[in-house]
């Protein structure tokens, strides 16, 4: 009886936290190069397993198996790229990410909305620098016209400034700050130049398709109340054989 239990709330627990990244991820439906969570869940051992009690085999405390959450991994996959016609608008096709820097420490994203300052400088709409291959600082004079080019070059005036293109040595080195900036935990490398290919006057939609993450928080919701239930259930069988025990002795 105490392994339903144990089951169920396992279940619970796992379908709570796959509602919560799902709402996280379907209020993200709009920004800009955001990447979705994932829920991994896997099935473990009985209650006494993991508890480490061994009462021989065909035990009927071995019959079933919990659940766990084994990861919350974000899908990289690129979004779609949206015309804007706005030049100061960047998105990246392919591998690789921007650079930007907040409190004098780097960060990656794909979000590439970007703004002049006062200053001239190039930033993200949360006024961050953007920064540029040799790690410093862009700087745009307003008044002159200039140009993305496919390779990720920024030209104005006869000047030519190269993005900072970078990709990790695994996605899995990277942690989310917020909704569309990763933090790298190991060093970053530069991407070729043939694997540079950036667009002006595009930004890439957030990898969260709207329909598939309500279709989800449906399914969830439900699963979640199937365990909730099966809790119930078990505690009102717990108790009537409880009572029923009792009744018995007493008689």
């Amino acid at each position: 009886m105490a392994n339903g239990v144990f089951v169920a709330a396992q279940g619970a627990a796992v379908q709570a936290k796959r509602m919560e990244v799902l709402s996280n991820n379907i209020a993200n439906v709009d920004t800009v190069g955001f990447k979705p969570e994932v829920i991994l869940a896997q099935t473990g051992g009985t209650e006494v397993a993991q508890r480490g009690y061994d009462y021989g085999e065909n035990n009927f405390s071995e019959i079933g198996s919990s659940v766990f959450l084994a990861g919350t991994p974000t899908n990289h996959t690129q979004g779609t790229l949206n015309v804007t016609g706005r030049n100061l608008d960047f998105a990246l096709q392919g591998e690789g990410f921007f650079v930007i820097e907040r409190d004098g420490e780097q960060f990656l994203t794909r979000a590439g909305n970007f703004d002049l300052n006062s200053l001239g400088q190039l930033t993200t709409d949360r006024g961050e620098p953007v920064l540029d291959a040799g790690g410093g600082p862009i700087t745009l004079n307003p008044n002159d016209p200039w140009t993305l080019s496919g390779n990720g070059q920024i030209q104005q005036a006869g000047n030519t400034i190269d993005l900072a293109i970078v990709k990790p040595q695994s996605l899995g080195d990277l942690v989310k700050v917020g909704s569309n900036l990763f933090r790298p935990l190991a060093d970053v490398q530069a991407l070729a130049p043939e694997e540079r290919m950036t667009a002006q006057g595009y930004l890439e939609s957030s990898g969260m398709n709207p329909v598939s993450g309500m279709m989800e928080m449906i399914s969830a919701s439900r699963a979640f109340e199937a365990n909730v239930h099966m809790i119930q259930n078990q505690d009102h069988i717990s108790g009537t054989l409880i009572n029923r025990v009792l009744a018995t002795n007493g008689s």
